[in-house]
C-alpha cells in the first residue's frame, strides 16, 4: 500500500485530495474551483460524445480486444471477472461438478496433470499461486485473456484497473524479485524466467501495468505488443483489426462472458484436434470464425453464436413459419425425449422416414488409421511428451455381414445396400409429389430386459404442400421394399408382409408387422401432415397432440428447431447407462467381494454409468436445451438456450 501511495502522490493525486481540506476553509475559493471543474468535465463529455458519434463504432464494448495483438487462436473477456467467479464459487453446478465422477476422472488424466505441472512451474516463478483469486485483484469488473499456442500456453492478460488496486496487488508486493524493463516511453514491465516443461522450455512470465490496465503474458514478445497497443505506438496490430474478429463482434454484443475463436487456425492445431474437439474437428473444416457470447436470463441461459464458414455448401432456407412451430410443437409426443424441426430440402425428407424406420449404419471412416489413446502411449506413461502414435483397424472384409458375401449377392442380382440405395430413391420420388416442406422428428429409448436391452421409439412428422399428391399405395410398397432390403436375408422375397388398419376413431393409421422382430412399422396422414413411425404407441400419442418442442424468444427466424429434455434424465438416459455398464458393473464387485473396500460404497466408475451419468447429475438443475439454428451463404446463426428448473431459477435468482 505505501509502493501504490508513493506512487499515486507522485502523479499528484494524493496531494490533490489532501488540499481539498484547505477549500474547506474557504468555500468562495472551493465553489470558484467546483464550477470550474464542472465547466471542464461538461466540455470534457461532450468532446468524447462527439467523438463516439463521428467513430460510430463499439470500441468500448470490446475494449480489451483493442489491446491484444493479433493473431490468437481463442479470445474470452467477461463483463465482470469478480461476479463470474463468485457466481461458480457459490454455485450448487461447481459443488456438483466438483464431487462427480466425470470430474474425479480427468483431474487424474493426462491433460489435467500436464495443466496441474504447468501452473505449479508459474506458481514457483513468481512466488505465490497463480489463480482466479490473483487475477481478480488485478481488475476491477472487465477482464481478458487471448491465447496464441495451447500447448506452450502462451497468452495475454488485459484488465482495466485503477492505479491504487493494481500496484497493491499480489504481483507487485515483491517486485524487487523480478527483473525490471523500462522502454523508451518509460513504460515498465517485470519478468521472471520459468523452467517449463521439465526444464525443456524457456519461458517467462512477464507483468505491467500501464495507463489504466494490468498486463500479464507468458511471452516477451507478446508483453512488448501488448504494451505497444497500450501506448497507442502500434498500426493494425490489435486483435480487433482481425477482419473475422471486427466483422463478428460487430454483430453480437457482449453480455456476461464473450469468445471469439479463429477456427481455421485452431482446426490445424494438434492439441485442439486431439484434446479438445477429438474425433469431431473434421467436421469444423468449413468454419473460419466464431463467437459465443452467453447471457443470463430469468429462469435460463442464452447462448448465441456466430459463425463465418467457407467451402460449404450451404442451403439458403426459408425460415420456419410460426404457424409450422405451433403445429409440429403440438404433433411432438409429451414422453419425447429429443425433438427437431427444421426445413427440408432435396432428399431431406426420404432420408428422414428411413431413419424412423431404419437403424442408421456406421458412417464410412475418414481414414483407417486413428490416433492411439493416451492410456496406451507408452511414452505418455513416461511424462509429457505427446506421442502420434496409431494402429490400424482391422481390414474392411471384418466389416462384411454374412448375407453380403459374394455367392449371396449373386443369387440374389443385387446387393443389400444397392436394393436399400434403390428403394430409397423410390420413396423420394413418392415424397417428393407431395412436395414436403418441413419435418420434424422425435425419439425416446425405452429399457427392456433381455438380449435388446433398449430401443428406440423414433416418429417424423412431414408437412406436405400438396397431400392430395402422396400415392400411399406406393408409399406403402417403397417402405415395405426398403425394409425388406435391411431385413431379410438371400433369397427371402419378404411374401406374407402386409399392411392392416390400426388405431381408433379420429386416430387411425396403416401398419406393417414384422412378425420375426415383434416390431410394427406405422404411418397415418392427418391434414397436410404424414406422420411415421416405428412404434404404434408413440404413433398414437403424436395424434392425439400434447406438445414437446417450442420456440423460444429466438433473434432471427430459424431454420432448425432441435429441443432436448433433460428433465427426463432419468427414463432416457439413466436406465440405458445402466444397462450397458451392468456386466462391468458386476464383474467390478465380484472382484472387490471379501475385501474391506466391499463395504465401501462409491460411485460406478464405468464411461456411461460413471462418468457421463454424473455430468447429468451436475445438470440437474437443467429442465430442457433448445437449439435454434439458421444457415446463409456464408453465415451460421446459433441460439442456445438452456432452460432451467423451478428450484434452479430460484438459486440463480439469489
Amino acid at each position: 500500500m505505501e509502493r501504490a501511495e508513493e506512487s499515486l502522490r507522485r502523479r499528484g493525486v494524493v496531494s490533490g485530495v489532501a488540499g481539498a481540506s484547505g477549500f474547506r476553509r474557504n468555500p468562495a475559493a472551493f465553489r470558484r474551483r467546483l464550477a470550474g471543474a464542472a465547466v471542464v468535465s461538461f466540455v470534457a463529455l461532450a468532446s468524447l460524445l462527439a467523438y463516439a458519434k463521428a467513430a460510430r463504432t463499439p470500441r468500448g464494448a470490446y475494449a480489451p480486444a483493442d489491446d491484444c495483438p493479433r493473431g490468437a487462436l481463442v479470445y474470452a473477456q467477461a463483463s465482470d471477472l469478480p461476479a463470474l467467479l463468485r457466481l461458480w464459487d457459490e454455485s450448487k453446478l461447481k459443488e456438483r461438478y466438483l464431487a462427480s465422477t466425470n470430474f474425479a476422472q480427468f483431474q487424474n488424466g493426462h491433460v489435467a496433470l500436464k495443466l496441474v505441472r504447468r501452473f505449479k512451474e508459474f506458481d514457483d516463478a513468481l512466488g505465490f499461486t497463480l489463480d482466479a483469486a490473483a487475477l481478480v485483484d488485478t481488475t476491477e469488473k472487465k477482464a481478458a485473456v487471448a491465447v496464441y499456442d495451447i500447448g506452450r500456453m502462451e497468452l495475454v492478460f488485459v484488465a482495466p484497473v485503477g492505479e491504487e488496486k493494481a500496484l497493491a496487488a499480489r504481483f507487485f508486493q515483491d517486485a524487487d524479485r523480478f527483473e525490471k524493463t523500462e522502454l523508451p516511453d518509460g513504460t515498465a514491465y517485470y519478468s521472471v524466467d520459468v523452467e517449463a516443461d521439465r526444464g525443456r522450455q524457456k519461458q517467462k512470465i512477464l507483468f505491467a501495468f500501464t495507463k489504466g490496465r494490468f498486463v500479464l503474458a507468458t511471452g516477451e514478445q507478446l508483453m512488448m505488443r501488448t504494451l505497444a497497443n497500450v501506448g497507442g505506438r502500434s498500426r493494425a496490430d490489435r486483435l480487433s483489426d482481425e477482419p473475422s474478429f471486427r466483422t463478428l463482434s460487430g454483430e453480437v454484443g457482449p453480455h456476461f462472458a464473450t469468445v471469439w475463436v479463429d477456427q481455421s487456425k485452431l482446426n490445424g492445431d494438434y492439441y485442439f484436434k486431439h484434446y479438445w474437439a477429438m474425433g469431431d474437428a473434421a467436421r469444423l473444416k468449413g468454419m473460419r470464425a466464431g463467437i459465443f457470447d452467453f447471457e443470463m436470463r430469468e429462469g435460463s441461459w442464452l447462448e448465441r453464436r456466430e459463425y463465418l464458414v467457407q467451402n460449404v455448401k450451404q442451403r439458403q432456407n426459408a425460415a420456419l413459419s410460426a404457424q409450422a412451430l405451433q403445429d409440429f410443437g403440438g404433433a411432438i409426443p409429451p414422453e419425447a425425449d429429443y425433438a427437431r424441426l427444421r426445413v427440408l430440402g432435396d432428399g431431406d425428407a426420404a432420408a428422414l422416414v428411413r431413419d424412423v424406420l431404419l437403424d442408421r449404419l456406421p458412417e464410412a471412416e475418414e481414414s483407417s488409421r486413428v490416433r492411439l489413446h493416451e492410456d496406451f502411449d507408452p511414452v505418455s506413461e513416461e511424462g509429457d511428451d505427446y506421442y502420434p502414435g496409431e494402429y490400424s483397424y482391422l481390414d474392411s472384409d471384418y466389416d462384411e455381414a454374412i448375407d453380403d458375401s459374394p455367392d449371396a449377392e449373386a443369387e440374389k442380382g443385387e446387393s443389400a445396400s444397392d436394393s436399400e440405395e434403390r428403394s430409397g430413391a423410390e420413396l423420394e420420388q413418392i415424397l417428393k409429389r407431395a412436395r414436403p416442406a418441413e419435418g420434424a422428428s422425435a425419439a425416446s429409448p425405452l429399457t427392456n430386459d433381455g438380449p435388446l436391452f433398449v430401443e428406440f421409439r423414433r416418429l417424423a412428422v412431414l408437412g406436405l404442400e400438396n397431400a392430395d399428391g402422396l400415392d400411399r399405395q406406393a408409399l406403402e410398397r417403397a417402405i415395405g421394399s426398403l425394409v425388406l432390403s435391411r431385413l431379410t436375408v438371400a433369397g427371402n422375397s419378404g411374401a406374407g408382409l402386409s399392411w392392416a388398419d390400426g388405431g381408433v376413431a379420429s386416430r387411425r393409421w396403416r401398419e406393417l408387422e414384422l412378425p420375426m422382430l415383434g416390431w410394427k412399422l406405422c404411418y397415418a396422414l392427418k391434414g397436410r401432415e404424414l406422420f411415421v413411425s416405428n412404434d404404434t404407441a408413440f404413433l398414437d400419442a403424436a395424434l392425439e397432440g400434447g406438445g414437446g418442442a417450442r420456440r423460444g424468444d429466438a433473434k432471427f427466424s430459424p431454420d432448425d428447431v432441435t429441443v432436448i429434455r433433460f428433465d427426463r434424465k432419468a427414463q432416457a438416459f439413466e436406465q440405458v447407462f445402466g444397462k450397458l455398464d451392468a456386466q462391468r458393473v458386476s464383474d467390478y464387485w465380484k472382484s472387490r467381494k471379501g475385501s474391506a473396500a466391499e463395504s465401501q460404497p462409491s460411485p460406478s466408475e464405468e464411461f456411461f454409468s460413471g462418468n457421463v451419468a454424473s455430468l447429468l447429475d451436475v445438470a440437474s438443475s437443467v429442465s430442457r436445451v433448445e437449439i435454434r439454428r439458421r444457415s446463409t451463404a456464408d453465415r451460421l446463426h446459433v441460439e442456445v438456450e438452456i432452460v432451467l428448473s423451478g428450484d434452479a431459477r430460484g438459486e440463480a435468482a439469489r
